[in-house]
């Protein structure tokens, strides 16, 4: 901090305090005013420690930031302790809703977790648009709409098999913790997850292991994207049976 007279002047732009938002480095107690670095007051709030390009360059240090809630219009922390991209269920729910409008873009690190969950890339490119015309004479067959039907109920029995998952992700964590007296974080990935016939428990540390990297968010997000798929084509086929001719989600 400078002084200019009896005024103390901050920031590159070496003026007062106008009264507008400011950050303080980490490194060398400078503030900042968010307009000058380009920093918003939403965009600081997720700063665990602001380190000014000086001292970044200086130290050769950067900034640390929490996860931001994936939610476009949101700026609160993503729950991480809950290995989630979003800070509460709710704007989970609400991201996926306007993915499947076509509201949201998706992560470039996401777009293979939702192509493989949609079956093709095809099917990926039609998740959201507006469904198909239908016939309003021509009903499905009785054993579609059962078909759809057990495959939703097999969706949400692999939700609930998940969250046990993830319960006892933090029973062993905590068992580890307790035993070693210092925090630990145990990968505990269920192959049978991914493999029906297999249900083997990684007991690796969560930061060790590359090959389950973020597991409770990945197969969280495919789960959800098939259930609503499923609930989608489900509610086509039983308003086709209604003799609507166009069915919008």
């Amino acid at each position: 901090m400078a002084h200019s007279g009896e005024r103390d002047v901050f920031c590159i732009c070496k003026r007062p305090d106008d009264g507008s938002w400011m950050i303080a480095c980490e490194k060398c107690d400078e503030w900042f005013h968010g307009k000058c670095i380009g920093l918003t007051e939403a965009e600081g709030d997720l700063a665990v420690e602001f380190c000014c390009d000086s001292c970044s360059a200086k130290y050769n240090i950067q900034s640390e930031w929490r996860l931001k809630c994936q939610l476009p219009s949101c700026y609160a922390a993503a729950d991480v302790e809950k290995d989630s991209k979003f800070c509460s269920a709710d704007h989970g729910i609400a991201f996926f809703r306007e993915l499947a409008q076509g509201l949201v873009g998706v992560p470039e690190q996401d777009l293979r977790v939702l192509v493989e969950s949609s079956g093709s890339q095809e099917k990926f490119k039609a998740l959201g648009i507006q469904t198909p015309e239908f016939d309003a004479k021509i009903e499905p067959p009785p054993d579609q709409v059962a078909k759809w039907e057990a495959k939703i109920q097999k969706i949400q029995e692999a939700l609930k098999f998940l969250e046990s998952c993830r319960e006892t992700k933090k029973e062993l964590s905590q068992q580890a913790t307790e035993a070693e007296g210092t925090k630990r974080e145990i990968c505990a990935f269920n192959s049978k997850l991914s493999d029906p016939d297999s249900e083997e428990v990684c007991m690796l540390e969560q930061r060790k292991c590359i090959q389950h990297k973020q597991w409770p968010v990945i197969f969280q997000e495919r789960l959800f994207i098939q259930q609503q798929t499923a609930a989608k084509r489900l509610r086509q086929l039983q308003n086709s049976q209604r003799g609507l001719s166009q069915v919008v989600l």
